[in-house]
């Protein structure tokens, strides 16, 4: 089987009037700090916002009743950040963290599995006394 290199690989993806040179690098959080113009997200963000001066906190539901587009676009920043950590392309800007960060956002809602176990245990012995 006749091995290829990545940038003809790339090439062959993409039409016929266009190189490797042309196509647009993933964005990530490391390659810039502005956020591209998405007024969508500044939607969301300012839901969440609001969500968190109603609630106190940002944790909101996945299947959120009262505005289910938040939901799912909180549990997509989360997506976006473990995305971000493992090296893969992602829509997370510096900026974009920076703004969540600020608020308080929580990128993650299930609890350190030690500091589970630990209170578990502590209920064990109680219990057991």
């Amino acid at each position: 089987m006749p091995s290829i290199s990545a940038a003809a690989a790339a090439n062959k993806a993409l039409p016929p009037n266009q190189d490797a040179a042309a196509k647009p690098p993933a964005h990530t959080a490391l390659q810039g700090d502005t956020p591209l113009e998405d007024p969508g997200w500044e939607d969301q963000f300012k839901a969440l916002q609001r969500y968190r001066l109603v609630n106190g906190h940002t944790k909101v539901p996945a299947r959120y009743k009262e505005n289910p587009k938040l939901g799912r676009w909180v549990m997509t920043q989360r997506r976006q950040m473990a995305l971000m950590q493992q090296g893969y392309p992602n829509a997370l800007t510096v900026e974009r963290i920076a703004m969540l960060d600020e608020i308080g956002f929580a990128w993650s809602v299930r609890p350190e599995p030690v500091s589970t176990w630990n209170k578990k245990m502590e209920e064990l012995k109680q219990y057991k006394v």
